[in-house]
């Protein structure tokens, strides 16, 4: 199991590699960087709790966010395979896609009597939301980070408190107070 923290990875080993890298202990941005300065190709990152959800973060090398399970499984094939394989491609397949969904934190949860109206009765895109950035704001390690990677994106999870806005601003009247403003975005 890796830590993957920065330097403790050899570069001979590592060049060209993806690495698998165990979450919990040091920062999941760290882990990148020490992949990315051993010079790997990517990172499995496994979470370490089967509790765990999967975050979607910037990382300085491609990466694939796994789940405690799917981590297990990667190990044990690497673990058993003499020349274990794996590549990491520029899309994302999963089951069916079961939209429309909430955010887990913005909703009590589905509606019991009938789970198609979602709860609350406004919503806005919100989650992972990405912002591109000049500086690393939230991902400052040290000055090697900022002389590896001059720009990086800075994931934001509440963002559509501005989309909404403009959206008012631009669809009503000033002269609304909230409650009129809230009723007209529900019809």
């Amino acid at each position: 199991m890796q830590i993957c923290s920065v330097g403790s990875l050899d570069p001979m080993k590592v060049k060209g590699k993806i690495v698998y890298c165990l979450g919990g202990v040091n920062l999941d941005d760290e882990k990148s960087m020490g992949v990315a300065q051993a010079e790997g190709a990517g990172m499995i990152l496994a979470n370490r709790l089967t509790t765990q959800v999967i975050t979607p973060r910037a990382h300085f090398v491609p990466t694939s966010h796994v789940s405690a399970a799917d981590g297990l499984s990667i190990l044990f094939y690497i673990s058993n395979t003499k020349s274990p394989v794996a590549y990491i491609s520029g899309t994302t397949e999963v089951g069916s896609v079961a939209a429309p969904i909430m955010a887990s934190f913005s909703s009590p949860g589905p509606n019991t009597i009938t789970p198609e109206i979602l709860k609350p009765d406004i919503t806005a895109p919100g989650v992972s939301i990405w912002l591109p950035t000049l500086k690393l704001k939230g991902l400052l390690l040290s000055n090697q980070t900022r002389a590896l990677f001059s720009s990086t994106l800075y994931l934001v999870l509440r963002w559509h408190a501005p989309m909404f806005l403009g959206l008012l601003a631009f669809s009503k009247p000033c002269t609304l107070i909230g409650v009129q403003l809230q009723s007209g975005l529900q019809s």
